[in-house]
């Protein structure tokens, strides 16, 4: 983890002289202000909300695990998550390990059977257990009462996603009508390029996982932070500097509110990156523990308390 430990000090240094720049800023006093700031965000759950708003009972949702065989097919909704469109495509079955099932569309025939089996191994071997000893575990068995998580790789939903979790996926039908009804991410065919790159695959994988993992311990998050840990989780485990040098060239970027555009978010999720890096360098892997098992969705107040606990710097400091 050397090279992160200058990546860090770089990236202090460069931002030091604009930090020093900036007026201090006064927060404000109002006591609504204040009581804001304080007020419980409850995450939206949508399970409760169907029950209470459409009469759909906690019964309705349980299903009866699948059968999973090499080489059968089905039909899933895929969403491109920056137009949001949504289409049906036909995938098939093509590896199953102990924690892994992965669907690739029909039609897509360059991806051997053996790479897949390798994703398939490597997740159970160095993505599963790692993570939960790092985050937690995503809903298991989950909305399909099966344990297997479910990649679907998928051409067409837009070069510049590579992968992503959607958290659609993990309701019933009758509650989200175009979920797939598993526990799962889609990967895009089309950001792959021409080669399978097992390593970088498994580093993608690992990013949506922490994905997955925190819908299930905390899915009201910050957005900016939730981030954070997916990147961090690649750089922990794979050595991964993402979108760190992105950051590096726009150094003025703001932590916690993220671009509109989603392909101008390569800064974003380098500074992201960098701060949980930071934090670990500086306090150790536990301090980023206790920031995600706070139960705080405040991101910055999470970071706060737990500093504090620690006899740290205030986040404003």
């Amino acid at each position: 983890m050397r090279p992160l430990r200058w990546l860090v000090l770089f990236a202090l240094l460069l931002t030091a002289s604009i930090s020093d720049a900036q007026f201090d800023i006064v927060s404000p006093q109002d006591a609504t202000v204040a009581a804001l700031a304080e007020a419980p965000l409850p995450a939206r759950d949508r399970v409760e909300l169907a029950a209470e708003l459409l009469g759909i009972s906690q019964a309705s949702i349980i299903a009866t695990p699948p059968t999973l065989e090499i080489g059968m097919a089905r039909p899933f909704y895929v969403r491109d998550i920056i137009t949001n469109d949504i289409r049906e495509v036909t995938a098939e079955l093509r590896a199953v390990s102990n924690h892994l099932a992965i669907w690739i569309e029909q039609g897509q025939s360059n991806l051997f059977d053996e790479s897949l089996r390798a994703l398939a191994e490597a997740f159970d071997r160095n993505i599963y257990d790692q993570e939960h000893e790092l985050w937690g575990s995503e809903a298991n068995p989950g909305i399909d009462g099966d344990p297997h998580i479910h990649a679907l790789f998928v051409s067409g939903i837009n070069g510049a996603v590579t992968a992503y979790f959607a958290a659609e996926h993990s309701y019933p039908r009758a509650i989200a009508p175009f979920s797939n009804e598993h526990e799962m991410f889609i990967v895009n065919l089309d950001a792959l390029v021409a080669s399978f790159d097992l390593r970088r695959i498994e580093s993608v994988v690992a990013h949506e996982f922490q994905h997955m993992i925190r819908h299930n311990v905390l899915p009201n998050l910050d957005n900016w932070l939730d981030e954070g840990f997916s990147s961090f989780t690649q750089l922990y485990l794979y050595g991964d500097f993402g979108a760190s040098m992105a950051f590096l060239q726009q150094p003025g970027t703001q932590l916690n509110a993220w671009n509109v555009e989603p392909a101008r978010r390569a800064p974003d999720y380098g500074a992201a990156l960098l701060f949980t890096a930071y934090l670990y360098e500086r306090f150790g892997l536990p301090a980023l523990q206790m920031i995600s098992s706070s139960g705080q969705p405040r991101a910055l107040q999470a970071v706060d308390a737990t500093l504090r606990t620690l006899n740290g710097p205030s986040v404003n400091d």
